[in-house]
């Protein structure tokens, strides 16, 4: 009743009334009753469709027909979708918010499987929406997808051109790392290094990436089998974070490396030297 009152009072508000419509149909969806949640769905198709709500709608009825494995319904559900973003590509061209309805179009292929159909959509955003928003959005998509399919030298590619065009956004030094780990995964171990040392001289102050950093910057070393580096950077990790879970398994990790270039004789103490810390940290927090 609350919600519905929502609903009513606040029907023009493209904020309120479709967080309120959805929620309706979530307690339908948690009764066990679909239908009459995808009919508060679809509310919010036909009266919100430009919100980010309405927009992401047809793709959230694709996604219950693919989880109920229900492929009548699931292509039922993408053809609509195909219906309402071409519907509203139309209707906005030569706006500002015709990319974004693109974005979601290609979503959409993307959902159904069609890899090259969205790719091919998010090439033409990059293309006739470049420096914008929404094309930045398509470098990260394209580079999330061909990471999933394994094509490392395509997802790089598309890193590299996010940064390129974006170097001072907030999500540029993240994008820098997992270019970072896409090089270390495809043995470009030289590559990986030189981000990751970057990224740990560059935000010192971003506690996670910098642990993230110095973590994967030290499984570099040991690909390499520098000795020196790897001890180095594990007592940078343990002086640095030591409250962390990556501390905490430093002394294993010593031990595990020694015990990979067999050495077994530091391999060996760097075993007991990790029991003995483990023993004397449990022994301070029963205190």
């Amino acid at each position: 009743k609350e919600l519905k009152a929502i609903v009513d009072n606040f029907s023009a508000s493209g904020k309120i009334a479709p967080k309120a419509q959805f929620a309706i149909g979530r307690i339908f969806e948690a009764k066990g009753q679909w239908l009459p949640a995808r009919r508060e769905y679809e509310k919010i198709i036909d009266l919100y469709p430009m919100t980010n709500m309405g927009l992401n709608m047809p793709l959230y009825i694709m996604r219950h027909y693919t989880a109920k494995n229900d492929i009548k319904e699931e292509n039922e559900a993408y053809r609509s979708a195909l219906r309402q973003y071409n519907s509203l590509i139309q209707e906005y061209d030569k706006t500002s918010l015709a990319p974004v309805v693109e974005d979601y179009l290609a979503r959409a292929y993307l959902q159904k499987g069609k890899i090259k159909r969205a790719i091919s959509i998010w090439d033409a955003i990059d293309k006739d929406y470049s420096r914008s928003v929404i094309a930045a959005k398509s470098f990260l998509a394209k580079a999330a997808v061909y990471s999933r399919t394994h094509n490392a030298v395509k997802a790089i590619g598309e890193y590299q051109k996010f940064i390129k065009h974006y170097p001072d956004n907030k999500l540029t030094p993240g994008v820098r790392y997992k270019m970072g780990m896409l090089y270390f995964d495809n043995s470009k171990i030289d590559k990986a290094r030189d981000i990751f040392s970057s990224l740990i001289r560059e935000h010192p102050g971003r506690s996670k990436l910098h642990l993230n950093s110095l973590i994967a910057l030290s499984y570099c070393y040991r690909k390499e089998a520098n000795t020196n580096k790897v001890v180095d950077t594990y007592n940078k990790i343990k002086q640095q974070y030591h409250k962390s879970e990556a501390a905490l398994s430093i002394p294993f990790l010593i031990a595990q490396y020694y015990q990979e270039i067999k050495y077994s004789a530091k391999a060996g103490i760097a075993l007991d030297e990790a029991i003995a810390g483990y023993k004397k940290l449990l022994l301070s927090i029963k205190k």
